[in-house]
């Protein structure tokens, strides 16, 4: 197997080798990849899964920053921009987090010194990757279908 497109260019296959692998994968890839997955749950209109993937990059992204012992200032920014974005009641990107888990959130971030460490949001993005998974399961389903349909090969010189 190959990811054809921007600039992921023969993967092996070993990378991935299981189900939840080439979801975690791809989800982390599309990004990278011109966005895809991002582009065909827009073709959808399902904006709320696109928030979800928006969501899941955002703190992949906030997971680098800590990783790379990034500005506290700058992480306590970004968790704050992850909450408001997309789990403040209104957020213009609204991911559907009932307060249960967003209200844990929000005193973890005005209760900190510093910044909250990035499995804050875990309870957050697992919730939310449930929905995003069956999403994925349909593109793959559906652009696996397209590309290897019989008509699409032409056997004419």
């Amino acid at each position: 197997h190959r990811i054809v497109s921007g600039r992921l260019r023969n993967v092996s296959a070993s990378i991935v080798s299981s189900k939840k692998d080439h979801f975690i994968f791809g989800i982390r890839s599309d990004k990278n990849a011109g966005g895809p997955f991002k582009r065909w749950l827009a073709r959808h209109g399902n904006t709320e899964m696109i928030n979800i993937l928006s969501f899941c990059e955002e703190v992949t992204q906030y997971r680098v920053y800590e990783e790379r012992k990034a500005d506290r200032g700058i992480l306590k920014r970004a968790g704050w921009r992850i909450w408001h974005n997309y789990m403040a009641p209104g957020a213009p990107q609204s991911i559907g987090l009932g307060p249960a888990v967003t209200t844990d959130i929000r005193i973890a971030l005005l209760t900190t010194k510093d910044f909250v460490n990035y499995t804050t949001f875990d309870t957050a993005k697992g919730n939310v990757t449930l929905f995003l998974k069956r999403a994925w399961k349909e593109y793959i389903q559906e652009t696996t279908r397209s590309t290897w349909s019989p008509g699409l090969i032409s056997w004419s010189r």
